[in-house]
């Protein structure tokens, strides 16, 4: 159903775009952070499961739910990760969770090439990625309610002055050693220099791009 699945896709991110500006009354609506994230990751599976029934009018269905379900997974997921970290992890956090969902867009078009290369079923395909999914599922459930995040978010509270020291000291520490290197490899393109135009047009472009 090839026209099917390209409407599918394009009813799914219609409603993902139209329903995004809803999803924090949806959010507060559903309470504890980790409800939110266990009901999209359903409409997901449920997206799945229709392809493996491969149901023309369950496949609309489950489009328009798995719209909901994605502008309510990316929101929350958000959240979640605030609620774990402090003012000084914060940053390195988000930067961690985005490199893995950009990296499993990779390993998951990588699998889903294997496995088509490997001349596997319709059906057998989409049940391992309904396998995947449904353990997602499971750790989600196994998350810490929203209260106990911020419980632990109260005991170690915001920064103290000792971290926002220790992070000084490491961003001086980068800063001098990358003035160092840069001044020694400039040294070495001093020494090596050749009386001819061409290459003091090198030099000069490689030291002033440091």
């Amino acid at each position: 159903f090839p026209e099917n699945g390209i409407k599918a896709l394009q009813l799914i991110y219609l409603i993902f775009a139209l329903t995004t500006l809803l999803s924090p009354l949806m959010i507060n609506k559903l309470g504890d952070i980790r409800n939110s994230l266990i009901i999209a990751t359903l409409g997901y599976i449920l997206f799945l499961v229709s392809l493996l029934v491969s149901k023309i009018w369950l496949i609309y269905v489950s489009s328009f739910i798995c719209g909901i379900a994605a502008a309510l997974i990316w929101p929350a997921s958000s959240i979640a990760v605030g609620l774990i970290s402090t003012s000084t992890t914060n940053g390195i956090h988000t930067g961690i969770f985005f490199s893995l969902a950009r990296a499993a867009n990779f390993v998951g078009n990588l699998l889903a090439g294997v496995l088509v290369s490997t001349n596997i079923s319709q059906s057998t395909f989409y049940t391992i990625f309904v396998v995947i999914s449904v353990l997602a599922l499971g750790l989600f459930v196994y998350l810490k309610q929203q209260d106990q995040f911020e419980a632990n978010t109260n005991t170690t509270t915001t920064t103290t002055t000792e971290e926002v020291e220790e992070v000084e000291e490491v961003t001086t520490q980068f800063t001098s050693t990358f003035q160092y290197v840069k001044h020694k490899i400039q040294q070495v393109y001093r020494a090596l220099y050749l009386p001819n135009m061409k290459s003091l047009f090198l030099q000069s472009f490689i030291i002033a791009g440091m």
